[in-house]
């Protein structure tokens, strides 16, 4: 039988004496770690994962005939990080032991202003002209509304505000008014695009904003006006997912009953709320999806759409009709947040709005795959006017009409009738001889 080692107090190494490792550690120790963890979890969350997110940390750069220090910094346009390098006369420094040790406080320097929030291409930005985008930008808004009305500088402000908006969904804010590119001008009207504004809506705002452009020439801020080359949008052009409202091809009662039918039947059954929020309060189907809870009063019976979520960017209201507010009072709203949505994940109430082509990639699968009615979903707008024209012969309220479908005038609404293929009075009143 082989000897069991003994192991000593005390063991040898190259002459060292090593003391074994203690098998047990003290008792507080466990618990004051993950005291400190997790006040460093939140101390990361709170200051350290948005600069994470923006930028690399700088490193030094060792090479046989240079060294430098590299950071990466994200580009806020285009989002992919690019690369900047800082000699700080590193480079004068002959001795590499001391070219290490000067290289090495530079780059904790860099870390340090990174985490601190500097900003490379603000930086950039500033160095030009002092002056950032949007102080240009209210400065021509004044020039060019100077002498002008209140309906034409609302106008001009809504045009403005909306560009604003795209420099700050890109954090663009800081940038100078020279550094507007063409390309900057492309992604503005992809912007447009892919928040689908209407095809008049994004030409007219980008020849707005080339007027605060030629403005700017006038004043000597810019030398070009890189708006005026973008192509303006054709009419035959359209988004995948779109609802033309100039087609109007509404759905019969026999194809609507069989579309109700087959939705309360489906996987998210509430859908079928959110539809008849089209048919039966004329509610467009992209400002269905931006709905909230504290816009929805069953009380009063009316639903406000805030504004900068309706087409015109305009605030207004519509009423709850009785078969809408059966629908909706279904729904025990409640137990949720005022801020919540009034369809989020699975057509129910949540804090995040449902995706944007959730509905129409629904529609598709129920309707035009399922039941083979090749119509829009947007058709429920136009039917639900037809339903209130045929059910109300001889007493139709035009003026209700244009307040629940939120035109401008009676004129728009007579107009949206007549598209809509017939007057629709009552047919026994009207007269004629027989031959």
């Amino acid at each position: 039988m082989a000897k069991k080692r003994s192991t000593p107090d005390l063991a040898t190494k190259n002459g060292l004496e090593i003391k074994p490792l203690e098998k047990s550690r003290p008792k507080s120790r466990p618990d004051s770690r993950k005291v400190l963890h997790a006040e460093f979890k939140q101390f990361k969350a709170q200051h350290m994962v948005p600069f994470m997110l923006s930028y690399k940390p700088a490193a030094l750069y060792t090479g046989k005939s240079y060294w430098y220090i590299y950071y990466y910094y994200r580009n806020p346009l285009t989002d992919k990080y690019e690369r900047f390098k800082e000699y700080f006369d590193i480079n004068r420094i002959h001795d590499r032991k001391q070219r290490r040790i000067y290289g090495q406080e530079a780059v904790k320097f860099i870390n340090q202003k990174l985490i601190m929030g500097f900003n490379p291409f603000k930086a950039i930005a500033q160095l030009q002209d002092g002056g950032t985008i949007i102080n240009k930008l209210d400065l021509l808004y004044t020039e060019l509304t100077a002498y002008a009305n209140d309906g034409t500088k609302s106008y001009y402000s809504t045009q403005v505000n909306r560009f604003k908006e795209f420099l700050k969904h890109y954090e663009l804010e800081d940038i100078t008014i020279g550094s507007i590119s063409t390309l900057h001008a492309e992604n503005f009207k992809k912007w447009m695009q892919d928040k689908k504004l209407a095809k008049k809506t994004i030409n007219v705002n980008l020849s707005y904003i080339s007027k605060f452009w030629s403005q700017a020439i006038k004043m000597n801020l810019v030398a070009a006006d890189p708006f005026e080359a973008v192509e303006r949008i054709k009419k035959d052009v359209r988004y995948e997912d779109d609802q033309p409202e100039d087609v109007y091809e509404p759905i019969t009662f026999e194809e609507l009953k069989c579309i109700v039918n087959a939705v309360k039947q489906c996987e998210t059954p509430n859908f079928l709320t959110a539809l008849m929020c089209i048919y039966y309060a004329w509610i467009r189907p992209k400002e269905v999806r931006k709905l909230q809870l504290k816009d929805i009063d069953l009380t009063s019976q009316f639903i406000r759409m805030r504004k900068g979520n309706t087409k015109s960017d305009k605030g207004a209201y519509v009423q709850i009709v009785k078969p809408l507010l059966d629908l909706l009072g279904s729904v025990d709203l409640n137990q949720y947040k005022p801020s919540d949505y009034l369809f989020s994940e699975n057509y129910v109430p949540g804090p995040k709005p449902m995706h944007r082509l959730k509905m129409s990639r629904l529609w598709l699968k129920i309707v035009k795959k399922g039941l083979k009615i090749d119509k829009n979903m947007y058709a429920l707008k136009h039917t639900g006017n037809i339903e209130y024209l045929l059910q109300n012969k001889g007493n139709v309220d035009l003026k209700w009409m244009q307040m629940q479908n939120r035109h401008s005038s009676t004129a728009m609404t007579e107009k949206y009738i007549r598209q809509l293929g017939a007057y629709f009075i009552d047919i026994e009143k009207v007269k004629f001889r027989e031959l």
